[in-house]
């Protein structure tokens, strides 16, 4: 007789998952929110481009614009402090981002990624995915966070089998 833990489906964020599936989440989460210091130790931005700079980067804007949209990035010291609105009201700017910027916010991505079980009104993690192949980007990353950005990509790949299949072969071997 199966258990009921192979039966049963559990509620998740918006949407039902096997008790595996759940667990599998529950897992990467608390990896990635309880062993925070460990796995985003030395995660700053360090003069990288932030999100609004980025979108105007993106809209070609002026130096006043530039000027504003940086000011309002440096008030971001903490990437666990970042609301996931911010990515998107300015999906696009993903694509303008530095090596420095997607590092800085490829953890709150992540988390905001999980806890919306996937579900964005903009394609700002299509966005984000291309730097995810970039090798400075890995490189600058520990073995402990590159393993956390595979098991990322694991679930994401769950969600949806077509999902980021350059990031994951690149990552693939960190897991």
């Amino acid at each position: 007789m199966k258990s009921p833990r192979t039966i049963l489906l559990r509620f998740y964020g918006g949407l039902f998952f096997s008790y595996q599936q759940a667990a599998d989440l529950d897992a990467l989460l608390t990896v990635v929110l309880r062993h925070r210091p460990e796995l985003v130790r030395d995660v700053l931005r360090d003069g990288g481009i932030g999100w609004r700079e980025a979108e105007q980067i993106d809209n070609h804007g002026n130096g006043e614009e530039m000027n504003s949209a940086r000011s309002q990035d440096a008030e971001e010291v903490e990437w666990q402090r970042i609301d996931s609105v911010l990515f998107d009201s300015f999906p696009s700017a993903a694509g303008f981002l530095d090596c420095a910027g997607v590092r800085f916010y490829l953890p709150a991505i992540m988390v905001a990624d999980l806890r919306r079980s996937g579900e964005w009104r903009s394609a700002v993690i299509d966005s984000f995915l291309g730097h995810l192949e970039n090798a400075e980007l890995y490189e600058s990353l520990s073995d402990r966070q590159r393993a956390c950005v595979a098991k990322w990509l694991q679930v994401q790949h769950k969600r949806h089998p077509w999902f980021a299949p350059k990031a994951i072969a690149v990552y693939g071997s960190a897991s």
